[in-house]
């Protein structure tokens, strides 16, 4: 399993628990890390949570990894210190917004959650804040299936408890307190992403599609997440063929196929 994380004190309680340790040499972002997991500490705000999620999607050696997007957030009505997984993802000066697909049961609830520009004391709706989300899943999606890119946050604040009397000092001891709902969303999502592999219905399919067009490295890869993904929703390979022989090139085949999926990504 794989994380970007904002800040250490916030990564400081699954370090520990993990077992994890810090990658030696050079490196963009800091790395802890074991044979199983993975952390990356990205920095505050969209700009370094982005750049930290394309370098975590470059150390991957094999086909992509499940990531959590894991740290403290505001919110519009859950407790201080409550966790929750966002099942809408969007800021407001961007159109797109992210669905990422809820297909494990948790047992704490799940809620939208608002990436702002700067920190949010406003908290007019029932919805999380933070500052990172939209940043992390716009990359992550590039290259992995959205069922294994999730993001999971314990409020920090709310309107009984503003940011503004907020003590960083706390943020460790808030995570560790939610480290069991943690590990259940880890195991989930491990067990998903080990039910995903491609199947040899799926390797024909792929390799036809291969066959009629050229793809680069990368756009193999966004094959590769775009067919497991239509093959998850029902969108099977009677749907898929049209959209192949209809298409002059890879780019314009991958853009299409994702449009045809992306309402059945909505999953509340």
């Amino acid at each position: 399993m794989n994380f970007v994380i904002a800040l250490q004190a916030e990564a400081h309680p699954l370090i520990k628990n993990l077992k994890l340790n810090k990658k030696t040499g050079k490196t963009p972002f800091p790395v802890f890390e074991n044979r199983y997991h993975r952390i990356v500490i990205s920095g505050i705000g969209e700009i370094r949570s982005a750049a930290a999620t394309g370098y975590l999607l470059g150390l991957f050696t094999a086909k992509p990894e499940a990531i959590i997007n894991l740290g403290l957030a505001g919110h519009g009505s859950l407790k201080k210190g409550d966790i929750f997984i966002a099942n809408r993802i969007f800021k407001e000066s961007d159109k797109a917004v992210h669905y990422p697909p809820q297909l494990i049961n948790l047992p704490f609830p799940r809620s939208s959650l608002q990436t702002c520009q700067s920190p949010c004391e406003h908290y007019s709706k029932d919805i999380g804040y933070d500052m990172e989300a939209h940043a992390f899943c716009s990359v992550a999606y590039q290259s992995c299936t959205r069922e294994i890119v999730q993001s999971i946050k314990v409020v920090s604040d709310n309107s009984s408890d503003p940011l503004s009397s907020f003590d960083p000092k706390t943020a460790s001891n808030l995570i560790e307190n939610q480290l069991d709902h943690i590990h259940m969303a880890i195991e989930g999502i491990e067990d998903l992403a080990k039910s995903l592999p491609t199947s040899p219905v799926k390797l024909k399919l792929i390799e036809k599609i291969k066959a009629t067009h050229h793809f680069s490295t990368t756009q193999s890869h966004q094959l590769e997440s775009c067919i497991r993904h239509a093959c998850i929703f029902g969108f099977d390979q009677e749907k898929i063929e049209p959209i192949l022989s209809s298409s002059s090139n890879s780019s314009e085949f991958i853009k299409r196929l994702k449009q045809a999926i992306e309402p059945l990504q909505i999953i509340s």
